[in-house]
């Protein structure tokens, strides 16, 4: 959960600020990263779509829960005196 919500945090805020992150890159490197006369816009375009994010977190929650339980529960039948005695 902790690693979604940063994941998100920071993903959201790498999007926010894309095109302050763009103009920073251009006046570092002394090039443009998006030439205007190649790409025909201003900005870069974002858009935030609440729901994808909310599925793409679920998502990768429950991915994760799902494979851990999965050999949480094989260890759980494995008895301890003998998995220890082949250690």
């Amino acid at each position: 959960m902790v690693g979604a919500i940063l994941g998100t945090a920071l993903g959201l805020t790498l999007t926010i600020k894309i095109n302050k992150i763009e103009h920073f890159l251009a006046h570092v490197t002394g090039q443009e990263i998006f030439p205007r006369d190649v790409y025909y816009f201003k900005d870069i375009p974002t858009y935030i779509q609440p729901a994808s994010v909310l599925l793409v977190n679920f998502g990768a929650v429950a991915i994760a829960v799902l494979f851990s339980v999965l050999p949480a529960l094989r260890a759980a039948l494995l008895h301890p005196v003998r998995a220890l005695r082949y250690e």
